[in-house]
């Protein structure tokens, strides 16, 4: 799991997890809905841009399984 508070994109590596990708989502901690995002398979420097604007308080949580 990653945590943003700033809504703001950030690149993640892929390849130093211990796992293969299967499902990749965002987490909403402030209402608790979802959003599933394209991750099977997906390997190396990922860029993930989270829903909303880039401000403080567009808090998300990139769930990676």
């Amino acid at each position: 799991m990653i945590y943003t508070y700033t809504g703001r994109n950030f690149k993640v590596d892929l390849s130093k997890l211990k796992f293969n990708v299967s499902k990749i989502r965002w987490f909403n901690p402030s209402d608790g809905t979802g959003v599933n995002i394209e991750g099977n398979g997906k390997k190396g420097i990922v860029e993930f841009d989270p829903p909303g604007e880039q401000k403080n308080g567009n808090d998300w949580v990139l769930i990676i399984e």
